[in-house]
């Protein structure tokens, strides 16, 4: 369970050869038009606007990992998002929480991926606080990992039986993310790589080039995309 109070943040080490846990953001099409929100609005679309599917409970046997995906106009990505989880193993539960898109993305969610909790929020909360609603969804299920990822990246296949292990066999780290790969699983997102290293990568720069990298690194954060 992610605790949010000066949590312990790790990135999974680049070099291993033995370490899958990957996540992909393919180069973009065209990024969908945001809406501009206003902050003095916020706290009122929060309470008003999202629907009551985050107040339905769920009987969960055990506790599983929810996933949390935030879409806005993400039509063109979601279907290559979703049909990667739905090639992870484990007792997965995943919340699609959708902030008013005008395109198919909400009808794509409906009629092929009827697995998905789908929150349809009824104005544009922005992507922070529709990843609270489904955090918090995820909290009241007894979720025993939350995994954020965004409706443009995707997991290959058994990156988050690596990431659970990980978390599993290390208690003392309260947040992980995996290595980022873009636009496929041969080639680093530079930028994110880039700013893993630009202040607390010394160490793994260290190691690298000495030919031990360690099994991950910590952080003063991670990447917003998983």
């Amino acid at each position: 369970m992610p605790h949010f109070n000066r949590p312990t943040t790790a990135t999974t080490a680049a070099a291993h050869q033995d370490v899958h846990a990957l996540v992909i953001r393919p180069r973009r099409l065209e990024r969908p038009p945001r809406l501009a929100a206003r902050d003095g609005a916020r706290h009122h679309r929060l309470a008003e606007c999202h629907r009551d599917g985050v107040g339905r409970p769920m009987n969960l046997a055990g506790q599983a990992t929810f996933i949390v995906v935030v879409t806005y106009n993400g039509a063109p990505w979601v279907p290559t998002c979703l049909d990667s989880i739905r090639h992870q193993a484990g007792d997965i539960q995943v919340v699609l929480v959708d902030n008013a898109s005008t395109d198919d993305t909400v009808d794509i969610v409906r009629r092929h991926y009827p697995e998905v909790r789908l929150i349809e929020t009824g104005c544009n909360l922005g992507f922070g606080a529709g990843n609270n609603l489904g955090i918090a969804l995820a909290l009241r299920e007894s979720a025993r990992y939350v995994l954020l990822l965004n409706q443009d990246a995707y997991l290959p296949p058994a990156s988050l039986n690596h990431l659970v292990e990980f978390m599993e066999r290390h208690p003392q780290i309260d947040i992980c993310s995996p290595l980022h790969c873009s636009p496929d699983a041969d080639h680093l997102d530079a930028k994110t790589f880039h700013n893993y290293l630009t202040r607390p990568g010394l160490s793994y720069l260290k190691d690298a080039a000495l030919g031990r990298v360690a099994e991950y690194y910590e952080l003063p954060g991670v990447n917003a995309a998983c």
